[in-house]
């Protein structure tokens, strides 16, 4: 009986170990120099207008604590560069004149009609679990938290989520529907976005 109650006492606390380890805090400190945002956007009643690469030129990173937890970027949303993808979702490419006309029409019609601070984006990650983390975005002057998942390959971070438009800014989203529906969306425009960043790190684990 005593032997029994000892191996029991033993497994748990093997086992309250184990699961103490797997759940292991990591801190992750980023080298802003290696940094890398993009996001996809899409058209077409089919979802099959995929416009991918879309990044923006200007934005400031910052880290009171040099860690990734706390981060934070602000995004100057005029600097928007969609050029990435040239396909017109038709078999055909768009002239180069189509790529700067579809960043204004991008930054005119949606991004300048925020009635709080247009053309600005700001976000930070808020918490990091074991393979995902939130990221607290602030646009048109509502902050929504964006789950992402993410893994850790060769020192580098790599996250993804998805981003609903219509939670930030309705209006502005229908403002640019009614442009490239007309004439470059096939009829639709969908407002759901993927999101993505990558990031090399230096991660550590207690």
């Amino acid at each position: 009986m005593k032997k029994n109650l000892i191996s029991a006492l033993l497994t748990g606390a093997c086992l309250l170990f184990s699961a103490t380890a797997s759940f292991a805090e990591c801190t992750y400190k980023p080298e802003k120099e290696g940094f890398n945002m993009s996001f996809t956007a899409y058209g077409a009643p089919e979802k099959n207008y995929i416009v991918k690469g879309n990044k923006f030129k200007e934005y400031t990173l910052a880290s009171e604590s040099g860690l990734l937890k706390g981060a934070s970027i602000e995004i100057d949303a005029t600097s928007l560069d969609t050029s990435f993808t040239k396909d017109n979702g038709l078999g055909a490419e768009w002239p180069a004149m189509f790529l700067t006309l579809r960043d204004s029409n991008v930054v005119g019609y949606f991004f300048n009609k925020f009635k709080t601070d247009p053309a600005k984006i700001n976000a930070t990650i808020s918490a990091i679990n074991e393979d995902s983390l939130d990221l607290d975005v602030t646009m048109n002057g509502v902050t929504k938290t964006i789950a992402m998942s993410f893994t850790v390959e060769e020192g580098k971070l790599m996250a993804a989520g998805k981003l609903e438009i219509l939670d930030f800014a309705p209006k502005a989203f229908k403002s640019l529907r009614d442009v490239c529906e007309a004439g470059f969306h096939q009829g639709k425009s969908w407002s759901d976005i993927d999101l993505k960043f990558d990031v090399p790190v230096e991660k550590n684990c207690n």
